[in-house]
């Protein structure tokens, strides 16, 4: 007897099936990787805001019109990443939440930036990309130099400050001056850095800090976006927060009309959700991109330049940017605390209401109280009456007997025995008013003793 054999032919089994989103989440940790970087070569950054899907749409359609200009493969319709090589030059592009990053590489023996990777594109697609450009970064990569920080600031940075340090632990230099520099392509210049590979750094771990650098450019602009709203915003609560106080005096002024309050407060409500919800994603993205901006530079192990009073990029981003994202943070702050003051008003003004229309209800049930107590005397006077009412009916009814009785016994005086009948009627139908009302009062009392589970 032959064993069967456990497992079957491969061809013939099935895979085990993986989630939907398996292949897309593996794909993001390796999405907008770096471009290897040899010195020497020039890389040439730009960042494009995104602000609605026709110009995602435009972007695809000005790549795809490249790649067949250039007789290379077009980029997938919702590309993450596209790279392309066209001669000497390296393009890659890569799509953000908020942005668009087009990055070009060139190994040309580039010796200054009157010459950068945008020369290569064609004049007239640079000017079909949707949008304004944010950000531009031209980054030069050198061999190791022997250039002074102060020859490198006259020849590349105009003689202006410089901001630099040793990067990957000694590794490499990096200088900037975080300032725009004329460009022939772009309007307002570009900013300007300057790599020097001491000899330690490899083709990926330059391409590394050179993305890094570049991030560090962009990330920091991202978060500045929001600085401008907030400086608005603190003119536009120091005019709402008086408009508010004004209103919070009112509501303590009896002779104020409510209803002209509540319709200053709803205005006021609506102009302070209308500023909220204008600023309240602008202020959390800045905060995510300054958190991506420390990320950054703690990325770039840098130590400081000893001796020649050059501002690491950590110190002068803590110096420079910290302020104004803790600017953002105290509008925001200011936002929470005057909606909050807005509900207090709203709570107040809802409460003065509702005493008002308590004082209302009060006088309109003592009014009631007053018309039921005049209908019951009036009805107690309609009752007295109606006994003398029907006392006399019932006597003339009692008359027209005695007359019939009398046909039979002349002798019987109508006027007197009628006479006779006046009080005992009487007090028998007042007697036989008062049981019923009796009754009436003792089923009322009893209904209004029942509990609700009994009924």
């Amino acid at each position: 007897m032959t064993a069967e054999p456990i497992f079957q032919d491969s061809s013939s089994r099935k895979g085990m099936s993986s989630h939907l989103l398996r292949q897309v989440l593996n794909d993001e940790m390796h999405a907008r990787l770096p471009l290897p970087a040899q010195a020497p070569c020039m890389v040439s950054a730009l960042i494009f805001p995104i602000r609605s899907g026709g110009e995602e749409v435009r972007i695809h359609a000005a790549l795809a019109a490249l790649a067949k200009q250039w007789q290379l493969p077009e980029p997938a319709l919702e590309f993450v990443q596209y790279n392309a090589t066209y001669g000497s030059l390296t393009m890659s592009c890569s799509r953000h939440t908020e942005f668009f990053r087009l990055t070009l590489s060139s190994n040309q023996a580039y010796s200054d930036f009157s010459a950068t990777p945008l020369e290569v594109l064609p004049l007239d697609w640079l000017s079909s990309l949707p949008g304004n450009i944010l950000v531009a970064v031209h980054l030069l990569l050198l061999p190791k130099l022997s250039s002074t920080p102060q020859e490198i600031s006259e020849y590349f940075f105009e003689g202006h400050q410089l901001i630099g340090a040793e990067i990957g632990k000694g590794n490499g230099l990096a200088f900037t001056d975080l300032r725009l520099h004329p460009d022939l392509h772009i309007q307002e210049g570009a900013s300007r850095f300057v790599v020097i590979n001491q000899g330690l750094m490899g083709a990926n771990q330059s391409g590394r800090m050179i993305q890094r650098l570049i991030e560090i450019e962009a990330y920091r602009m991202l978060a500045l976006l929001a600085l401008p709203i907030a400086k608005e915003q603190m003119r536009t609560l120091d005019s709402l927060g008086e408009q508010l106080r004004l209103l919070i005096a009112r509501v303590g002024q009896t002779e104020e009309n409510d209803a002209e309050l509540m319709d200053a407060l709803s205005a006021l409500s609506i102009k302070a959700e209308n500023m909220v919800g204008g600023s309240e994603y602008r202020f959390a993205a800045s905060q995510a991109y300054h958190l991506v901006v420390e990320r950054r530079v703690s990325e770039l192990r840098e130590n400081r330049l000893l001796g020649l009073g050059i501002q690491p990029f950590r110190e002068f981003i803590d110096r420079r940017l910290e302020p104004a994202m803790e600017t953002c943070r105290i509008v925001t702050r200011r936002q929470d605390r005057f909606m909050k003051r807005l509900q207090r008003a709203s709570t107040l003004l809802r409460t003065r209401i509702e005493v008002t229309h308590e004082r209302q209800n009060q006088a309109l049930l003592s009014s009631v109280n007053q018309r039921a107590a005049l209908q019951l005397r009036m009805q107690e006077t309609v009752e007295s009456l109606s006994v003398v009412v029907l006392t006399y009916y019932l006597i003339a009814l009692c008359a027209y007997v005695i007359k019939g009785v009398k046909y039979f016994f002349p002798a019987i005086n109508v006027e007197l025995f009628n006479a006779s009948l006046v009080i005992p009627v009487a007090l028998f139908i007042w007697w036989s008013k008062e049981q019923l009302m009796h009754r009436f009062r003792q089923a009322s009392a009893v209904k209004s003793t029942t509990p609700l589970d009994d009924l």
